[in-house]
């Protein structure tokens, strides 16, 4: 199945459900932002509330979309109810994912830490007329750029790895967050490219999106998680056959 295939059977699955999907994306929406604007004027802890509420919310509304692709009933605001219920897995995948990728969170932020010294040591050598002490911090600055790309593109890379696991937990809730993010990683060895460009695809909605001020990110983001279901479901149906095979 190639990517116009996919994108066309998710638009197929949202016929007569768009108004829905929408909504719930709008409520999200609507939550997430509306809390991060008032912990933006108040501050302090209700910052941390919001940030660890919204992966929570984040799962609950991929479980609402996996339910409406599967012709289940699902009220607009299920995705709170589900996504609380399930607090504990949507940060367990969360922690899982970022057990697995902290050597290049470590390289990312050790950039990160260099690039900010070597920006004081440029001013501090600049201030005092110290010629060798600037150049030597230029230096040091564009190597540490070099490595927050490295490490950002490695990041991308690694982490399409792990970009099933939510639709892995939904479809098998008797397992482990560790194992649903395993097996995110095993589904998608050699598969990464064709999700890669499956994102890439829909870069024309993306900018629709932002030329919309983000109101067209609510038709988008249904029909980027429905785009991914099915193309979990394809992975899914391809490693059970093997599977099969395997046993005989």
């Amino acid at each position: 199945m190639n990517l116009s295939e996919i994108r066309s059977k998710a638009r197929e699955a949202l016929k007569g459900k768009w108004k829905k999907v929408v909504v719930i994306a709008l409520i999200q929406a609507a939550i997430i932002y509306g809390a991060q604007l008032i912990s933006n004027l108040l501050g302090g802890v209700l910052s941390i509330a919001v940030t660890i509420c919204a992966v929570p919310i984040e799962f609950g509304l991929y479980i609402s979309y996996m339910k409406i692709f599967k012709n289940e009933e699902v009220d607009y605001t299920d995705f709170l109810k589900d996504g609380f219920k399930n607090f504990g897995k949507a940060w367990g995948i969360v922690g899982n994912t970022l057990l697995k990728m902290w050597p290049i969170l470590l390289a990312y932020f050790v950039s990160l830490i260099i690039f900010i010294i070597s920006v004081i040591v440029v001013v501090i050598g600049a201030t005092t007329s110290e010629t060798s002490f600037a150049i030597f911090g230029i230096v040091v600055m564009v190597l540490s750029v070099i490595g927050l790309y490295v490490s950002m593109i490695w990041m991308i890379i690694r982490g399409l790895l792990y970009s099933l696991a939510y639709y892995v937990a939904i479809d098998n809730p008797e397992i482990t967050t560790k194992q649903a993010v395993e097996e995110s990683e095993k589904m998608m060895k050699g598969n990464r490219g064709k999700l890669f460009l499956l994102n890439l695809s829909f870069i024309g909605w993306g900018i629709l999106a932002i030329i919309t001020i983000g109101i067209g990110s609510l038709w988008l983001l249904p029909y980027m998680i429905f785009s991914e279901i099915i193309f979990y479901q394809m992975l899914k149906s391809k490693t059970e056959k093997v599977e099969v095979i395997t046993e005989n």
